[in-house]
């Protein structure tokens, strides 16, 4: 079981080497000069974008599916659609698969067991031969200030303060535990 959504996670976090391709323009039909993007290996060894299902387009439009409802049922029979697709491996949950206030005791992020058996969805995705991905709000939780960071003595809020907007505060990038909480996280979500 470990790794399996860390695997998932670092996807999703490291496909993010498009770049231009050299000696690549092409001008549109209305003269404008047009850069062909391509990908090239990312520093996690990833050549290409994840391919898969989301389930953002079906929570953000329901009338695309008006059954579907955002719960382990139908994200499987969803996801159960990729297998054998070509090239179509991963199945990624969009924002509300998690507890939406506040994390564990170290202030990491919760799967909402009322909605998802994380490690179930995994464990049956995985038996596909498909990858779990998820979609994660970035900062920590307003309400898990004064936490303490897993195998330190910084408290959540001495690294990430202020209110981005979705009761989540903003970490300072510049302090090295900051590093240490998203790594806690992955780990977490390795062990699920």
């Amino acid at each position: 079981m470990t790794g399996r959504l860390l695997s998932a996670l670092v996807l999703g976090l490291g496909v993010t080497g498009t770049v231009a391709a050299p000696n690549a323009k092409r001008t549109s039909s209305h003269g404008h000069q047009l850069k062909i993007i391509s990908y090239k290996e990312t520093p996690n060894g990833f050549r290409s974008s994840a391919r898969g299902w989301n389930s953002f387009g079906i929570q953000a439009n329901p009338l695309t599916l008006p059954s579907f409802k955002f719960d382990q049922e139908h994200v499987i029979e969803q996801c159960d659609h990729l297998v054998g697709l070509p090239g179509y491996d991963t199945c990624s949950l969009d924002s509300g698969w998690s507890v939406g206030d506040h994390g564990d005791e170290y202030g990491r992020i919760l799967y909402d067991n009322t909605t998802f058996n994380i490690p179930a969805l995994a464990d049956h995705l995985h038996s596909k031969g498909l990858k779990l991905g998820v979609y994660i709000v970035p900062g920590a939780f307003l309400e898990d200030v004064n936490k303490t960071i897993i195998h330190t003595n910084t408290k959540i809020g001495d690294v990430c303060h202020g209110n981005e907007g979705l009761i989540r505060c903003i970490f300072d990038y510049t302090r090295h535990e900051t590093q240490l909480w998203h790594n806690s996280c992955a780990d977490q979500f390795a062990k699920w």
